[in-house]
């Protein structure tokens, strides 16, 4: 794992106290260059005006909260793939589900430990060099061919060539025992009605441990993300995804 050098963290609270807490954190984590904004409003405003490499923002704030700042980040270009960590002020189901729905890297409760953060936003300034690991084979399970070209095209743009697809659960059960696959990405229009299928049949025992799912899909509820996690998928993407959030999933699952 290769970390982003000297890079601009944005921290997004209505509270100073908050954000003077995390930057003394950070700063005694090795990390120098900061900026600041009291709500999402105001950290939508940065975006795209001085380059960021990750944010830090608490979900309660006015004018905008976190998950409404997270879900219109999401939407612009420019803040497709910015690594985001959002801070609750409780360990709320709903606020973890809909910041997992809009691609948050991690989710901490307050009080954050300052080791936790710090440790925290190293993995999530990790860029992985992905070549290293170009061995990795990932199946993509999709029943639409475009959507399965899409990933895959992505997957060999990171400089994973081992890429295998396939339109049905049946048909990755197959390629899985013929190739003994890392990895497979998983559409929940496919996953929905045979996720316990599916992961009960890849998560089975291999040279390398089990083999983890990661599901993506186009329109996300509190309830798909919930029975995923419950079925023992790994992770969980929300349709678009850029490259960058793609790696980071990946790397984070398969590291």
């Amino acid at each position: 794992m290769e970390e982003i050098e000297n890079p601009t963290i944005l921290l997004v609270d209505d509270s100073n106290i908050v954000r003077m807490a995390h930057r003394k954190a950070l700063k005694n984590g090795g990390y120098q260059q900061f900026l600041e904004a009291e709500n999402g409003l105001e950290a939508l405003n940065l975006i795209g005006s001085f380059p960021i490499d990750l944010i830090i923002a608490d979900i309660n704030m006015p004018k905008m909260d976190g998950i409404e700042f997270l879900r219109l980040l999401r939407s612009r270009e420019e803040g497709r793939d910015i690594p985001v960590i959002i801070v609750s002020g409780s360990a709320s189901v709903t606020n973890v589900v809909q910041a997992v729905k809009l691609q948050a890297t991690f989710v901490l409760t307050k009080p954050v430990e300052h080791s936790l953060l710090c440790s925290n936003v190293k993995q999530a300034l990790c860029r992985s060099v992905l070549e290293t690991d170009a061995n990795w084979k990932i199946l993509v399970l999709d029943p639409l061919p475009a959507a399965r070209k899409v990933v895959s095209n992505f997957l060999r743009e990171l400089g994973l060539e081992k890429v295998h697809e396939s339109s049905s659960v049946p048909e990755a059960s197959e390629v899985l025992k013929r190739e003994g696959c890392d990895l497979v990405i998983a559409d929940w229009t496919i996953a929905s009605e045979k996720m316990h299928e599916l992961v009960g049949g890849v998560n089975r025992p291999h040279e390398k441990g089990t083999v983890p799912v990661i599901v993506t899909a186009a329109e996300t509820t509190r309830e798909h993300v919930l029975e995923a996690a419950r079925s023992g998928a790994s992770g969980f993407l929300g349709k678009p995804f850029g490259l960058q959030t793609l790696k980071q999933k990946i790397v984070s699952t398969l590291r």
